[in-house]
């Protein structure tokens, strides 16, 4: 090596340090294989401490859902599915076709104008207000309300019902939102807007988590989206885990700055490290922190730089957007992982097919293989972990849901 080498080669050697210490100093890691397998361990031990009455920070809430027998279901039959996200609001008319399987007849796709609301009734109403573009001539038999939100699951005279709490997810707000039932709160919305539907109409409140066991009639599934949860199927019994809750989650500078800027520090901990959301806020104070972009940026352009799409001049954005894709990859990873573990009965088979709703694992390159690898390389290769992207599954696992209750 000439002497011109060796002082290229300690210039580069230095860059790369500096950068190194810059990303140690921010906390921007992926887990080790030993906090992997403990955080593996604690999820699983919650689950099953919660299923038996003691202190979690899961919240293993009964859905009192079933997997629905579809030789009650009759061809024809419709459903009026609405979906209230933290976004948005969905609405569609869900049909079952002639292999008893439920399809989208007709949707719309409405944004939440804001994250505040004033009222129960101005949330429910704007809600209303998605819904008439989409029912038209429909003569709906049933009511799915997809919420997407902890709740207490309650039975009642027309079917299953909730009681949200008042603390939403994902920024959201509405004053109120725990002192009826969500159906009851959606019926009145629906009516008072001119929308004509009995008072009784069978109803299945679900969770969007829920319904993606419904759709595909999985024993474990989930939603890596802008939020993060996971479903199992225990004894017969579906149960909505509110996983983005689960607290033993290792922290890092970067992690608690996340945490102190959201609307609700200490809250949910897990997702704030999963979700797209999260991880796309990140992503972008990173990126702004080294330097690389004075921009706002979203897990859609974490996407898009692992795509090969933007900061192609850059490699230090692949890297880090690399390391936060794998860590949200590996805590999934572990929650999946944990569950089967603590629950071999209720997962026979060698290889478990996950299916996961939600376009941050959809459409983020190379998440799909990194979680199937780590979940499959903590299961010690006794188990191979399969994951599937479905879409719209939470739409329709509700919409068989409310039918199956039509008597």
């Amino acid at each position: 090596m000439n002497r011109y080498q060796r002082i290229t080669h300690s210039m580069l050697e230095g860059a790369k340090t500096r950068k190194e210490q810059q990303l140690q100093a921010l906390g921007l890691e992926k887990l080790s294989k030993e906090q992997a397998i403990g955080i593996a361990r604690s999820f699983g031990g919650q689950v099953r401490a919660k299923l038996e009455g003691h202190p979690s920070s899961l919240a293993v809430i009964p859905t009192l859902l079933q997997p629905v027998d579809k030789a009650r279901l009759h061809a024809g039959d419709q459903s009026l599915v609405v979906e209230v996200g933290g976004t948005h609001f969905r609405s569609s008319i869900v049909t079952v076709d002639s292999e008893k399987n439920p399809q989208l007849t007709t949707e719309t796709l409405a944004p939440e104008r804001k994250k505040k609301y004033d009222s129960t009734d101005e949330f429910f109403d704007e809600l209303a207000r998605s819904v008439k573009d989409v029912i038209g001539e429909a003569n709906p038999k049933a009511l799915g309300i997809i919420w997407s939100f902890p709740a207490d699951i309650v039975s009642v005279s027309s079917g299953i019902d909730a009681v949200s709490t008042d603390k939403l997810t994902k920024e959201l707000d509405v004053p109120g939102i725990n002192t009826r039932k969500v159906g009851d709160f959606i019926i009145d919305g629906l009516r008072r807007n001119g929308i004509s539907i009995p008072i009784d109409l069978p109803r299945a409140v679900v969770n969007d988590t829920a319904a993606v066991l419904l759709a595909n009639g999985a024993a474990l599934g989930g939603i890596v989206a802008t939020g993060f949860n996971l479903a199992f199927l225990h004894e017969g019994q579906m149960y909505n885990l509110e996983a983005g809750g689960f607290d033993v989650v290792p922290q890092t500078a970067l992690t608690q700055i996340i945490d102190k800027v959201s609307e609700h520090p200490g809250h949910y901990p897990l997702e704030k490290q999963v979700s797209g959301d999260y991880v796309g806020q990140a992503f972008s104070l990173v990126l702004k922190e080294l330097g690389v972009s004075d921009k706002n940026l979203t897990s859609a352009d974490m996407s898009a730089v692992l795509a090969g799409e933007l900061f192609n001049d850059n490699p230090t954005a692949k890297e880090v957007a690399t390391i936060l894709r794998d860590r949200s990859a590996q805590l999934v990873g572990a929650a999946i992982a944990g569950t089967i573990q603590e629950f071999p009965e209720d997962f026979p088979v060698g290889e478990i097919v996950i299916p996961i709703d939600g376009s941050f694992f959809g459409k983020t390159p190379g998440y799909k293989e990194a979680l199937e690898f780590y979940a499959t390389d903590l299961l010690d290769g006794k188990k191979k972990i399969v994951t599937k992207y479905v879409q719209e599954s939470g739409m329709k696992g509700a919409g068989i849901a409310a039918l199956g209750l039509v008597r």
